[in-house]
């Protein structure tokens, strides 16, 4: 904005400077440098600079397969977790994977904690390894998705294990 300073002498400017709404404003963990530059008609100029640092907001939102299969004999099924960063600044998004649902002999892939962006979306891959002669069934596997507000969605995924129908001719 130009402002017409021919009679002011030794005076005070106030001035508001409108930035985005935190909505559509992305939060940085450094902030936002705004600079100000005032600039005389004879071409003298002098700025001010500011750091402007917007909230962040967090949300998340995960998604995974209902339903992962196996056949009993042994074996391994992988599947990912989606998750979306609703947020406006980087998420460090943490997994914590719950499988007392599970019998004590599978191994379940532990996801490593990883940072998705604003408005990002990643892919989580997560392995299942159970040992030979398990029981047919459906078996539980829940996953703690938790954003570093605190935030914690719960995803579960029904394993089932079936039996393999093997026919000889």
């Amino acid at each position: 904005t130009n402002i017409n300073l021919k009679n002011l002498k030794n005076s005070m400017i106030i001035m508001k400077i409108k930035l985005p709404d935190g909505e559509n404003s992305i939060s940085y963990d450094t902030g936002h440098n705004v600079r100000v530059i005032a600039t005389s008609e004879t071409g003298e100029s002098s700025n001010y600079d500011l750091k402007v640092h917007i909230p962040q907001e967090y949300s998340i939102e995960a998604s995974a397969p209902y339903q992962v299969g196996i056949t009993s004999g042994g074996g391994s099924s992988s599947f990912d977790v989606s998750v979306k960063n609703l947020g406006n600044g980087d998420d460090n998004i943490q997994f914590d994977i719950d499988k007392s649902d599970l019998p004590s002999d599978w191994t379940v892939s532990q996801p490593q904690p990883r940072i998705i962006p604003p408005n990002g979306t990643s892919e989580v891959g997560i392995s299942v390894i159970m040992p030979e002669n398990t029981f047919e069934g459906q078996y539980v596997l829940h996953v703690n998705v938790t954003s570093e507000s605190g935030e914690t969605e719960v995803i579960d995924v029904i394993v089932l294990v079936s039996k393999a129908k093997l026919r000889m001719d």
